[in-house]
């Protein structure tokens, strides 16, 4: 089963709520946590997930993703001819 990656941005009172439900489902990863106000939480950095203050490091992570090479172009294309792979699609929004 492919795992769902997810980012939170803002690591207040809900937004660690929402890394703790996130870390508890077995179907998503929770990649990465941009907050430029609030100091890094070394309970999220021992689980592996990155921490950062900047959102240039979140757009990182969509544009750089490290499967991006392994994509076939007819593989990004479901039956209509429209774009389903949401590395490509996210990399033309930005």
């Amino acid at each position: 089963m492919n795992k769902i990656n997810l980012a939170i941005l803002g690591l207040g009172r809900i937004g660690k709520v929402h890394a703790e439900n996130i870390i508890s489902l077995n179907e998503c990863n929770l990649k990465i946590i941009i907050d430029p106000v609030s100091d890094f939480d070394n309970n999220f950095t021992d689980l592996g997930i990155k921490q950062s203050k900047h959102f240039d490091d979140l757009i990182e992570q969509i544009v750089e993703h490290p499967l991006w090479e392994q994509c076939q172009r007819e593989q990004l294309l479901n039956q209509d001819g429209e774009l389903k792979c949401p590395i490509e699609i996210n990399r033309q929004l930005l």
